[in-house]
């Protein structure tokens, strides 16, 4: 007992070590049937069959991918690039209903002009009159500015200058003609009977031309007499019509009037406004050259009037094609 009190901390090493060496020696064991318990890898990849391996190219294309710049492309609105970076303006109306601005299905809210343009030009839609305002005080509205295409906010981009004519007011020049005699093709008869104060009798034969007042210019010409079958209250008769072509406009339509007959051709002219600034009128028939002492150099051509409408063409400043645009009675 004395001996082991003497040589404990002996015995004590003694069992460790034992202990220590049993175990490396089941870890060698071990270690030398590790081969029999798994198949070698060769043999593995022989009795395995997972597909085609494509792990090479997925890697070298996520490998690309990611060595490439990153490319945001942000939403286009009506051809402008919007950035998400930035709240999306949206505007709250009286009755609740939420706008987006943006938006290319949004309801006008200042008719007829664009929410995206107005948005564009840093204009205030919640005013109810910003339609009206002329913002860069060029003599155009917003609205004009918009229909134009022009920029609002900068005097010098203006709308076309057709666009501040108005038509004021269609002007009557009476003129009646009537088929007053016909003996034959060299002994025609006809009288101007309106207005009064201009009535003129003027004899002519087919072929020939003929005025409409004392000492005027050719103003048509008798192209032929036809003889027709006319019905007149109920009683139809044969009776000569006189064909008559107008010698300032060869393009018109041939003129007819009925032996006895009156025909009304009075020569329309339109009183046309140019509301850019002060008021400027002027009044012009078909065919006649206008223009408007604030903008001289600009020539309007008159090509056609009516009771309800005047069409003109211009050519604008810059420009080398003609312009042709229509104006409807104010």
């Amino acid at each position: 007992m004395e001996w082991l009190k003497a040589k404990y901390d002996r015995l004590l090493l003694g069992t460790f070590g034992t202990v220590a060496l049993l175990a490396g020696g089941l870890l060698v064991s071990k270690v030398l049937g590790f081969n029999s318990q798994f198949a070698p890898e060769d043999e593995v990849r022989q009795n395995a069959n997972f597909g085609e391996d494509k792990s090479a190219e997925r890697v070298d294309a996520a490998l690309t991918r990611l060595s490439e710049p990153a490319e945001f492309k942000p939403p286009v609105v009506k051809g402008k690039p919007v950035s998400l970076f930035v709240s999306a303006p949206v505007l709250k109306t009286v009755d609740g209903a939420v706008i987006a601005i943006l938006s290319p299905d949004a309801k006008q809210v200042r008719p007829p002009i664009d929410n995206e343009w107005l948005y564009r030009y840093s204009l205030d839609i919640t005013r109810q009159d910003i339609a009206d305002i002329d913002t860069d005080n060029d003599g155009f509205s917003n609205a004009e500015e918009f229909t134009g295409k022009s920029n609002p906010k900068d005097p010098q981009s203006l709308p076309a200058a057709h666009t501040k004519l108005v038509f004021k007011e269609v002007l009557k020049d009476e003129l009646s003609l009537k088929f007053n005699a016909y003996n034959d093709d060299n002994d025609l008869q006809i009288q101007r009977t309106a207005p009064v104060a201009k009535k003129y009798t003027a004899f002519t034969k087919v072929g020939e031309g003929f005025a409409i007042e004392k000492g005027g210019e050719t103003a048509y010409k008798i192209e032929k007499v036809e003889k027709r079958e006319v019905k007149d209250s109920g009683i139809t008769d044969i009776k000569p019509v006189v064909i008559l072509s107008d010698v300032k406009n060869p393009k018109a339509k041939p003129l007819e009037i009925v032996l006895g007959k009156v025909l009304e051709l009075p020569t329309l002219r339109a009183k046309i406004a140019n509301t850019l600034g002060k008021e400027e009128l002027i009044e012009g028939a078909e065919g006649a050259e206008i223009s408007f002492p604030s903008a001289a150099d600009v020539k309007y051509t008159v090509l056609k009037v009516t009771d309800q409408k005047v069409d003109l063409e211009y050519t604008e400043q810059g420009k080398t094609e003609k312009t042709q645009f229509s104006l409807e009675l104010k």
